[in-house]
């Protein structure tokens, strides 16, 4: 059964008589054991399967053929025994590979099929002395090393050549021949000027700056022109010239209504933008009438703060600046404890208040802003979790503030 499978593969593989150097596609599914296989049922298998057999063993791995050796020798071996002539030739030529990787050449005595199509074929070549077999490498030479290599080449000879044009040839011709044309026509008649419609915003204008000279001779002027021009003198168009005027929004005169409606809307847009700042600190300012709650008294240690409620009893409305007011909302993005009222508190410290809200306390006063967790590095390596507090420090005497962060231990839970 291995060996009726082993010749039903090879028949599938190499069976095909339209390509006969097809036996290097069989070299990656050779192996020891079905070279075994193959030794058995050789002689059951087709000639020119034989033949793509034995070319097949040039591609294998030169370290397959050391180990494949005497297996792939008794395949040569029965080969050369073959009834069929070339099959035994092509043994015969590949019977030294095995062993020593070469290719017996010598058989011009030895094996008289060899020596007929060797006389065949060099009877042949005599006939055609003009003609050169190239190696195959020169299928990848470019010309110039191709001349190198093998000389200059004789050019074919021209037997007959084409009295008609193709279709195809007549078609591009008279396609260039029109995109010639196109081009000509449009380089000789290119305008010297182009007629473009203005749009200006201003409307009809009363002064006489902007009126054109022929415009004032004509109405100074209201006879009416000779019918017969002068001599020396050539008649005027009455066709108007062509061009672009440009005015500048600045160059129009101050009366013109464009430029009223443009002072008009600066005005108005000024007006609105000091309308916008004077509610904003306005707004800022009016929350300090809302009752401020203040945490005083933070330790390292955890402790309660005292809050106290006092009403602001200032009529003095202070501004705050737009530098201060983006300040502060960087630190109320990242507070997490303040509440509103201490952030009215804060707006008005920052815009010069300097009424202590909680005289009992001191002149110094601490907002607590955030409460968070951080991980500190202790001086052994280790790592530690606290509750980092961050304050609002205020000094009503000096009126400087700052912030101050605390560090407490972390309450169990």
């Amino acid at each position: 059964m291995a060996t009726g499978d082993t010749a039903l593969w090879l028949h599938n593989k190499l069976g095909s008589t339209d390509d006969l150097w097809s036996g290097a596609t069989i070299c990656s599914q050779l192996t020891k054991s079905r070279l075994v296989n193959i030794q058995a049922c050789y002689h059951a298998l087709q000639p020119h399967v034989k033949v793509k057999l034995m070319l097949s063993f040039l591609h294998i791995p030169r370290r397959n053929v050391e180990q494949w050796k005497l297996e792939l020798e008794d395949i040569l071996l029965t080969a050369a025994h073959d009834s069929d002539q070339w099959v035994s030739m092509v043994a015969d030529i590949l019977r030294p590979f095995p062993a020593t990787g070469t290719l017996n050449l010598g058989l011009d005595e030895s094996n008289g099929v060899f020596a007929e199509v060797n006389a065949d074929l060099n009877k042949v070549v005599k006939r055609s002395s003009n003609v050169r077999m190239l190696p195959l490498e020169c299928q990848f030479l470019n010309k110039t090393a191709l001349v190198a290599a093998t000389g200059v080449h004789p050019q074919p000879v021209k037997h007959f050549a084409l009295k008609r044009k193709p279709k195809s040839a007549i078609l591009r011709a008279e396609l260039l021949q029109k995109s010639s044309e196109v081009a000509n026509n449009k380089k000789n008649n290119v305008s010297n000027s182009v007629p473009i419609k203005v749009r200006s915003f201003a409307k009809k204008m009363d002064d006489t700056r902007f009126r054109s000279p022929t415009t004032g001779l004509s109405r100074l002027n209201s006879s009416p022109m000779p019918s017969t021009p002068l001599a020396g003198h050539r008649p005027t168009s009455t066709r108007k010239e062509g061009g672009v005027k440009l005015l500048e929004i600045e160059a129009l005169p101050l009366g013109s209504k464009e430029a009223k409606r443009r002072r008009k809307i600066a005005d108005m847009e000024a007006a609105e933008q000091q309308k916008k700042e004077k509610e904003a600190a306005a707004a800022a300012a009016t929350t300090t009438k809302i009752p401020a709650i203040v945490t005083v008294g933070m330790t390292s240690a955890p402790t309660t703060p005292t809050a106290s409620y006092v009403p602001a009893t200032s009529t003095r409305l202070p501004v705050v600046s737009r530098e201060q007011m983006l300040e502060a909302q960087e630190m109320f993005r990242t507070s997490n404890k303040v509440t509103r009222p201490e952030k009215a508190l804060i707006l008005g410290f920052m815009a010069g208040s300097r009424e202590n809200p909680c005289p009992q306390q001191g002149h110094v006063l601490s907002i607590r802003l955030s409460e968070n967790r951080e991980v500190l590095n202790q001086p052994d390596g280790s790592h530690k979790t606290v509750i980092a507090d961050t304050f609002f420090q205020m000094n009503y005497e000096t009126g400087e503030w700052k912030r101050i962060k605390k560090y407490r231990e972390c309450e169990e839970t």
